[in-house]
């Protein structure tokens, strides 16, 4: 728990002061601790958090001394090995273009496919055409039968 006075960061308005730890109830609730907030570069800026069960991030901020220390630990943890961006960029070129033949193929077999039902269809449209000229070749004999009678 922050105490008045702590110089603390919060996620609604940044580096702010604890200027009050207040208690607010909504009708006849039983009232819930809040802090009073104040931006230090807006005082005009302020925020209420309740003390327990926040939803923003609250934390303490550090001195410049912790800072250093913690730069000098970082710097003697072993580092990554460093990645060159010509090997990533090579690499996503790799993935890219094995995805562009990928597509390419999926392309080339849904344009056969197509192209074997377009054929199918013609097929099937020729016989029907070919059906009626035949009966319209018969129907057309047949009455000149009848008129030769």
């Amino acid at each position: 728990m922050f105490q008045k006075k702590n110089i603390i960061y919060s996620e609604s308005i940044g580096v702010c002061r604890v200027d009050d730890i207040v208690k607010l109830s909504v009708q006849k609730e039983e009232p819930i601790l809040y802090y009073l907030l104040r931006s230090v570069f807006d005082k005009k800026k302020v925020s209420y958090i309740p003390v327990e069960n926040h939803q923003f991030l609250l934390r303490d901020l550090i001195s410049r001394k912790e800072a250093e220390n913690l730069l000098q630990q970082a710097g003697k943890i072993q580092k990554a090995p460093e990645i060159k961006h010509d090997e990533v960029g090579k690499e996503s070129d790799k993935i890219q273009n094995k995805e562009i033949q990928n597509k390419e193929i999926q392309g080339k077999e849904i344009q056969a496919k197509e192209t074997q039902i377009d054929d199918k269809l013609i097929q099937e449209a020729e016989y029907v055409w070919n059906l009626k000229l035949e009966f319209e070749d018969e129907k057309s004999n047949g009455k000149q039968k009848i008129k030769k009678h």
